[in-house]
């Protein structure tokens, strides 16, 4: 089985996570790398939960605000099971997603976890013309799996199948929304599965140019 050190050695501590999946609900499943013996779990604990809902991409202002609130390390707590738990179902969402398998039960299971959030409507200025904009309401750390609920929603219903997906990188268990126009983007980052396969292919080249030479 090839080696998945190298996405470990990228997502090192609580201040490197992975945000590749250019789609929120997608980073949050890369929030596991590796396969098997090599699988690693980046949101270890309260802390990395919080650091990483620090550093993801959100619409909602309303998360910094949620961030910069006393809530108790035990909030954080319970919701890092919450968001375990999410995200192995949106996992099992896309996956089926992708094969055109999607049940109505498994959908309700979505549903569910999507009413842990609840919303508002407000009127806000866009230039001089008001829009409409729902608002999460979001009291503690209890909310993030709602709201992440809500992101594997919005994939589902937006983006195409097709356009997820898996990194083509040896090792490499990442999963990304191709938003280029050709649809050519095979790996996680170019940094770093396309660098190491660019690396591969020229020491292959050497190789083949030492035993012609030979």
């Amino acid at each position: 089985m090839p080696s998945t050190g190298h996405l470990a050695a990228a997502a090192h501590g609580h201040a490197a996570f992975l945000f590749v999946g250019d789609h929120l609900a997608l980073d949050l499943l890369n929030t596991v790398v590796g396969q098997g013996d090599g699988r690693r779990e980046l949101l270890a604990d309260a802390a990395s939960l919080k650091e990483w809902v620090a550093q993801a991409s959100w619409e909602a202002p309303e998360v910094q605000a949620l961030l910069a609130g006393s809530h108790r390390l035990g909030e954080w707590t319970a919701a890092l099971e919450q968001v375990r738990d999410l995200r192995e179902l949106g996992r099992e969402l896309v996956i089926a997603w992708r094969n055109g398998s999607v049940t109505p039960p498994m959908l309700d299971r979505l549903h569910v976890r999507m009413r842990q959030v609840q919303y508002r409507h407000e009127l806000q200025w866009h230039g001089h013309e008001l829009g409409l904009r729902w608002v999460p309401e979001l009291p503690g750390p209890q909310s993030m799996a709602g709201l992440l609920a809500v992101a594997v929603g919005e994939l589902l219903a937006h983006a195409r199948p097709q356009s997820v997906k898996s990194c083509v990188g040896a090792g490499c268990s990442l999963t990304f929304l191709d938003r280029t126009k050709g649809q050519r983007r095979l790996f996680c980052s170019a940094a770093l599965c396309g660098n190491r396969a660019k690396v591969a292919a020229f020491r292959a080249r050497q190789r083949g140019t030492a035993n012609n030479q030979g």
